[in-house]
C-alpha cells in the first residue's frame, strides 16, 4: 500500500529539529557580524598602525593622589617616515600628557618595534618594544632600562564597544620608578591603559578605556 500524505508530512518534532539546525548557524552568524563585526582579530597585527588610524580614550588622572582630573584623549597615527631602512615607520601623536605617546613604531615579525632616538637626533634605536605572538611571563629588557613582561593572553575586556576576549596584557616597569599597563586586542590595537609615574614632586596615577577607533 502507498504511504498516505499523512505519512509524508513532517512531524511537529521533525519541524522543531529542522528550525533549530538553520537558526543555530544563522544565529551565529548574525552574532559575528554588524556590531561584533570589528571585534575579530588580525593575528598578526597586535596594534594596527596605518596614517590617520586613531582612537580615542576616556581618561581619568590623580596627581598626588589629591587632585583628579578627566579628559577625552585622542592618540592617532600622524606621519610616516623612512630611517636607514625601505620600511617605514609611523609616528604616534596625543595632545595629552596623560598617555605620553609620541614616539614611532612600526609592526615587525616579532612584534611592535619602536625607534628611540639619541638627544640631538644624530642616530636611533630600533628595539622591539612588544612582542607577539609571545609567551605568558615572558620578559625582556628595553635601551632605556625599562623592562616589559606579558601578563595575560586571553584577557577579557568588556567596556562600551563591547566584550573582547583574547586580549594581551602588558606591563613596562620604569627604571626610574611606576609602570604602565596595557591590554590591546589583536588587530584593534590597546583597549585599557594604565599608568603610575613617579617624579621628584609626586605620583601621577592615568587610566584610560577605549570609547571609539578607526583603523585600517
Amino acid at each position: 500500500m502507498p504511504p498516505r500524505d499523512s505519512d509524508k508530512t513532517p512531524t511537529r518534532k521533525q519541524n522543531m529539529k529542522y528550525l533549530i539546525a538553520i537558526l543555530i548557524p544563522l544565529l551565529t552568524f548574525i552574532g559575528c557580524t554588524d556590531k561584533y563585526d570589528f571585534m575579530i582579530p588580525a593575528s598578526d597585527e597586535i596594534w594596527p598602525l596605518a596614517e590617520s588610524n586613531k582612537w580615542t580614550y576616556d581618561a581619568s588622572a590623580t596627581i598626588i593622589d589629591t587632585n583628579s582630573i578627566r579628559a577625552t584623549v585622542l592618540i592617532w597615527v600622524d606621519s610616516t617616515f623612512f630611517w636607514n631602512d625601505e620600511f617605514p615607520w609611523y609616528t604616534l601623536k596625543t595632545i595629552s600628557n596623560l598617555l605620553p605617546l609620541n614616539l614611532s613604531y612600526r609592526l615587525e615579525e616579532d612584534g611592535l618595534h619602536r625607534l628611540t632616538f639619541s638627544l640631538d637626533s644624530s642616530a636611533a634605536t630600533n628595539e622591539l618594544y612588544l612582542k607577539y605572538p609571545c609567551e605568558v611571563n615572558e620578559g625582556w629588557t628595553l635601551s632605556n632600562g625599562n623592562t616589559v613582561i606579558l601578563l595575560s593572553d586571553n584577557d577579557q575586556v568588556n567596556n562600551t564597544l563591547g566584550n573582547y576576549t583574547g586580549c594581551y596584557r602588558y606591563k613596562e616597569s620604569y627604571s626610574g620608578g611606576g609602570y604602565n599597563e596595557v591590554s590591546l586586542f589583536p588587530g584593534i590595537g590597546p583597549l585599557l591603559m594604565d599608568y603610575t609615574i613617579t617624579s621628584p614632586i609626586g605620583r601621577l596615577k592615568a587610566k584610560a578605556e577605549l570609547v571609539n577607533y578607526e583603523v585600517n
